[in-house]
C-alpha cells in the first residue's frame, strides 16, 4: 500500500551558520490499498502486502540539532476503514525516539521505538485473537541518505518488550524501508 502525507512547518528556526536547528511539524494523509490482500479468513493475513482500505494517515515530527548531532521525536496514527471484505484492521499508534549523526547527506541513528496495533474488526465484530494486536517496544537502528530532495530511509527493530497477539505471537525483528520526497517553500 502506498502513503502520501503532507507537512506543515510549526517551528522551522535555524541559526545563520546553520549549525543549530530546530524544527517541528505535523502531517496529515491517506494511505490507499494497492497492495495485495487476502479474504479476512486467510490464515497468511499478515503476510500479504496491503490491508485493502484507505486508512487516514496523522504525523508530528521534532527535530533538534546542534552541529552534527540532534535528536529526533515522531509519533504517527493510522485510522483504518473498512475493506470490501467487511474486515477492518486495527488502527496503529507509533512514537519514537532517536539520536543522530549526521554526515555529508547521509545519517546512522539509533533509539528506540513503541508501537501499538488495535483490534480487528470482521463484519463490525472485534477479532480478538489477531495476531498483530498489541504493542512493542524496539530498539532500532537505522540510516538515511539523501540526494536534493529525495531521501532513502531504512529502519532495524529489535524487540525489547511486546504483548502481541494474545500472548500467542512473539515478534523476532523487523526491517522497513521508505522513499521520501521533500518539497520545499
Amino acid at each position: 500500500d502506498a502513503t502520501l502525507t503532507a507537512h506543515y512547518f510549526i517551528v522551522d528556526r535555524q541559526d545563520s551558520l546553520f549549525t543549530k536547528s530546530m524544527r517541528w511539524s505535523v502531517g496529515a494523509g491517506m494511505k490507499s490499498p494497492l497492495g495485495n490482500y487476502p479474504l479476512p479468513d486467510d490464515e497468511l493475513l499478515l503476510l500479504y502486502p496491503g490491508t485493502g482500505s484507505w486508512d487516514g494517515v496523522f504525523q508530528s515530527s521534532f527535530y533538534i540539532r546542534k552541529n552534527n548531532w540532534a535528536l529526533i521525536q515522531e509519533s504517527n496514527f493510522v485510522l483504518r476503514t473498512t475493506n470490501k471484505y467487511h474486515y477492518t484492521p486495527g488502527s496503529l499508534f507509533s512514537a519514537t525516539l532517536y539520536g543522530m549523526r549526521r554526515f555529508s547527506n547521509w545519517s546512522l541513528f539509533g533509539g528506540f521505538q513503541y508501537a501499538w496495533n488495535g483490534i480487528d474488526y470482521l463484519n463490525r465484530a472485534p477479532i480478538n485473537s489477531s495476531p498483530s494486536q498489541g504493542k512493542i517496544l524496539s530498539a532500532t537502528i537505522g540510516a538515511t541518505i539523501q540526494w536534493g530532495n529525495v531521501m532513502l530511509q531504512a529502519n532495524y527493530h529489535l524487540p525489547v518488550v511486546q504483548e502481541l497477539g494474545n500472548g500467542y505471537t512473539n515478534q523476532q525483528q523487523s526491517f522497513t524501508a521508505g522513499i521520501h520526497y521533500i518539497f520545499n517553500n
